[in-house]
């Protein structure tokens, strides 16, 4: 899946820290030399399936896993420009049973600037069931530990 998450963004290099990748000119609508805000939607979800595929599916082996986004707030501080290269991060803020938050951040790598922050509040879904569920411990311990190193409490941003 990792795999995957790269070829989709063209280019990108998969870190430690997240995803770099450049700004492509067709990411922008005709004419523009940025990206709007249902494309960077789009880069927050290719971080998040980064995370999932990293730090939830290796720890749920025993059954079928899924997420639903209870809520997002987004905070777009500068530009995506076309052509700079990017970097997208992410980080566990907080984990409680049924839920947990997810911090997804981007910078420019070529100013060091802040482009942009967006939190996730996700409920864990059983999709046999249709219904929100609880995750595995090892999920739960995972997340809580990552958690724990940013020091975030739920529903406050950080």
């Amino acid at each position: 899946m990792i795999e995957a998450i790269a070829e989709m963004l063209g280019g990108a290099v998969i870190s430690p820290d997240g995803i770099v990748f450049e700004l492509l000119p067709e990411c922008a609508a005709d004419g523009e030399r940025r990206i709007g805000y249902a494309s960077i939607m789009r880069l927050v979800e290719r971080v998040r399936e980064l995370h999932w595929s990293r730090d939830v599916l290796p720890l749920a082996t025993a059954g079928p896993i899924d997420s639903i986004t209870r809520s997002l707030e987004a905070d777009f501080r500068a530009p995506f420009e076309i052509n700079d290269r990017v970097l997208g991060r992410y980080r566990v803020g907080w984990c409680q049973r049924r839920s947990y938050g997810l911090q997804v951040s981007f910078s420019s790598q070529r100013s060091g600037t802040d482009l942009a922050r967006v939190d996730l509040v996700s409920v864990f879904y059983d999709p046999v069931r249709r219904r929100s569920a609880t995750p595995p411990d090892a999920v739960l311990e995972a997340l809580r530990a990552s958690s724990r190193l940013t020091g975030a409490v739920p529903g406050r941003r950080a």
